[in-house]
């Protein structure tokens, strides 16, 4: 939730359910529970004209710091209690 709460913040997001054979689509499925997946914006995923936008990848990076230290202050107030 505290995830999910940084990215609402951050980003224009979108909610789903995948359909490819992609781990987290796998991995979430057999759980039952749902996963968070973050990447560019882009096209062309893995094909040879695939690109990705410039702003996006720095869009990312401040998510990604932003979770890292949301991260970091969950695991110090636990590691005092």
């Amino acid at each position: 939730q505290a995830a999910l709460g940084i990215i609402k913040e951050q980003v224009t997001y979108q909610l789903g359910m995948g359909v490819s054979v992609a781990d987290e689509n796998r991995f979430g499925a057999e759980a039952n529970k749902p996963v968070i997946v973050l990447g560019p914006r882009g096209e062309k995923s893995h094909a040879a004209y695939e690109w990705v936008s410039i702003p996006s990848l720095y869009q990312l990076e401040q998510l990604y710091i932003s979770l890292l230290k949301r991260g970091q202050e969950i695991v110090g107030r636990e590691g005092d209690v």
